[in-house]
């Protein structure tokens, strides 16, 4: 029996879900200037790993919708949509997948906080918070190429 609310099915559906299909995603950047705003994951895919803030789409909910309420639910902050920068797709070998793979189609979008003077507030999928000023070599591409198509660095 699938037990469903306003937006959330049962762990044991979503993660059947999970195992047949993409899973349709938001990442966003947020952009604070010639800064941008990264997390480091508390869950598994790429725990422990500094990463953009991003969620699933809920079903009938707009991609823009999904990046507010990202910045909103995850870091604290309240958001605008400054654009849409393009789709990355995100596989990964974990365990969290009966199949061994997470595999997500993602959204990406540059928000600005509404004023800059928000603070920051984690949530649990996100266990540290930072600021980089530049693209550093060892994030991951799925980081990178977001982070890139911004153009928050090349201001």
């Amino acid at each position: 029996m699938i037990h469903v609310n306003k937006y959330f099915v049962s762990k044991p559906f979503l993660n059947k879900v999970k195992d047949s299909f993409p899973v349709l995603a938001v990442m966003v950047v947020i952009d604070f200037g010639n800064k941008a705003l990264l997390i480091k994951r508390a869950e598994e895919p790429m725990k422990g790993k500094w990463w953009l803030p991003g969620s699933r789409v809920f079903k009938r909910e707009k991609g823009e919708t999904t990046a507010k309420r990202v910045a909103k639910q995850e870091v604290g902050l309240d958001c605008s949509v400054v654009r849409f920068i393009g789709n990355v797709r995100e596989t990964y070998r974990t365990s969290e997948f009966a199949d061994g793979w997470a595999d997500f189609l993602s959204m990406t979008y540059v928000l600005k906080p509404v004023d800059k003077n928000q603070s920051i507030r984690l949530d649990a999928t996100s266990t540290d918070y930072k600021f980089i000023t530049k693209i550093e070599r060892n994030l991951h591409e799925n980081v990178r190429k977001p982070l890139d198509a911004s153009g928050i660095f090349k201001k």
